[in-house]
């Protein structure tokens, strides 16, 4: 009977695009993987796993490889590529101790569409003092990345008016 001398690296595009040759190794050597070739609309290449949804062993483009004993396939990884969008909120007036927080003080917009979770939240009365409100956007577009910014708020104490009783005064002072 004849031994195997080599075995064959496979490369799986895993929904991508594009053409790579086998890689052969021989049987407990170590090699370095071929550059990746492959393309995916909206992602980057995030290197190569034995598994196609990522759940196996983890190698890097161009990464060391030892191959054991038998043929393998190795799965292209792709990472969506994500944009940060934009996000202004300007600082709101100062507010009365007591003042619910409001749309007024929560306005903060985003450059596409998604939800705003803010902290605190509406209706959140402060105490006297500065504060620090913020804001995390969640983009309903998964290209775009979640983020969170903050502003500051100062809450005034409600003034106190005092006013003594007067002393009496005769009629027609």
């Amino acid at each position: 009977a004849s031994a195997v001398l080599a075995y064959r690296i496979d490369f799986d595009t895993n929904s991508g695009s594009g053409y790579m040759n086998p890689q052969y190794a021989y049987i407990g050597s170590t090699v370095v993987l071929e550059p990746n070739l492959y393309k995916k609309d909206g992602f980057t290449f995030a290197g190569w796993n034995t598994k196609a949804d990522g759940t196996g062993t983890q190698y890097a483009d161009k990464g060391s490889f030892k191959i054991d004993s038998a043929d393998v396939r190795l799965y292209a990884q792709w990472k969506l590529i994500t944009t940060k969008p934009t996000i202004t909120w300007t600082t709101p007036a100062a507010i009365l101790e007591g003042t619910p927080l409001s749309a007024t003080q929560l306005n903060a917009l985003a450059s596409v569409p998604g939800t705003y979770t803010y902290s605190p939240a509406t209706a959140a009365q402060l105490p006297v003092g500065k504060h620090t409100l913020k804001v995390t956007f969640v983009p309903t577009d998964p290209k775009f990345e979640t983020i969170e910014t903050t502003v500051e708020i100062e809450v005034l104490a409600k003034p106190k008016l005092t006013w003594a009783t007067p002393s009496a005064i005769v009629e027609g002072t």
